[in-house]
């Protein structure tokens, strides 16, 4: 919704369209987890290997010489809120 039409709500309009708008984020966010835990255990079923967890440490270290590469693609503060993010 753009900032110009929210502006023209009333205020009780404007509470119901931010509730709406948190549940419609909660059931999202329940949809996507559930499609990942699907397609985990249909992978696996399918005779794929995951590894759960990995040694973020090492993971890093490997990253390193692409690191440098994403930051001048992307902008070092994209890598750093990225890498934040974990």
């Amino acid at each position: 919704m753009s900032q110009d039409a929210y502006d023209e709500l009333s205020t009780e309009d404007k509470a119901i369209f931010t509730d709406a708008a948190k549940a419609g984020g909660l059931a999202s966010r329940k949809f996507a987890g559930d499609a990942q835990t699907a397609g985990v255990v249909a992978l696996q079923q399918a005779g794929m290997t995951l590894q759960p967890s990995i040694d973020r440490g090492s993971f890093a270290s490997a990253m390193a010489s692409a690191n440098v590469e994403f930051e001048k693609r992307f902008g070092r503060d994209l890598i750093e809120r990225i890498r934040q993010a974990g």
